[in-house]
């Protein structure tokens, strides 16, 4: 008598999971993938792509223990950069000069690669591979393959984003690696990490608030880059 009131007890509580697990595999699969496609494109069609010319904004970036804050304005003639404070306190001219030079190249690279900066999410889902895995009152989430310059590094990738249901923006996308596995023959990646971040700006376009990197590569047994780099940006407003 005990042991079959156990068994319906515990026959009932299963009953529940599966129920449960049923229903969620109900919602999930409530979008199909022509359907996920349609509201990631119009997702990524309102981030705005001209921010860095017609947007002023500040700029923090930390490195480790470093930490840099540069104002950002097109209009200026000489230079749009500006560097405010170094490790929080002001910079020296050596240093605002070594800023300057700096962003100027890093400009010119992304010019190359456009796909390095936050406009590279544009380009980073695997087309077909997107999949709704839950959805919320507010917002969808969404899994995908990863795409990118090495497409084999990013096969070992797992690549997750939220769409805000409301404005219909992507709230933010993340790219990772979930163990560490083998680049070649002595090259072991054992972290991967890049994290993007949006919110809306006037007229319902949406700017990229932060971006998170992380990599930790060993080499033959020894670790050859162990990084992390974040990056914020705040203060936006319109420049003529």
């Amino acid at each position: 008598m005990v042991m079959s009131k156990i068994f319906c007890k515990f026959a009932f509580f299963y009953f529940l999971m599966v129920f449960d697990s049923y229903a969620f595999a109900e919602r999930s699969s409530a979008l199909g993938a022509d359907q996920a496609q349609v509201i990631l494109d119009g997702a990524l069609k309102m981030i705005r792509e001209d921010y860095t010319e017609n947007l002023a904004f500040i700029e923090r970036v930390t490195r480790g223990d470093n930490t840099v804050v540069g104002d950002y304005d097109p209009g200026r003639e000489e230079s749009p950069w500006i560097l405010l404070s170094l490790d929080g306190a002001a910079p020296e001219a050596k240093d605002s000069d070594k800023y300057v030079k700096d962003k100027i190249k890093q400009t010119e690279n992304l010019k190359k690669f456009p796909e390095r900066s936050p406009l590279g999410v544009k380009t980073m889902v695997e087309v077909g591979s997107l999949h709704l895995i839950e959805e919320q009152p507010e917002r969808w989430l969404f899994a995908f393959t990863p795409t990118g310059e090495d497409q084999k590094m990013m096969r070992k990738m797992k690549g997750k984003l939220s769409i805000n249901k409301t404005g219909n923006y992507l709230e933010w996308m993340d790219v990772r690696s979930e163990k560490p596995f083998k680049v070649n023959l002595v090259t072991k990646m054992k972290e991967f990490v890049m994290h993007y971040e949006f919110q809306p700006f006037a007229g319902g376009q949406v700017v990229p608030t932060s971006f998170e990197f992380r990599i930790h590569i060993a080499v033959g047994g020894i670790d050859v880059a162990d990084e992390r780099l974040f990056a914020n940006y705040s203060g936006y407003k319109l420049v003529n």
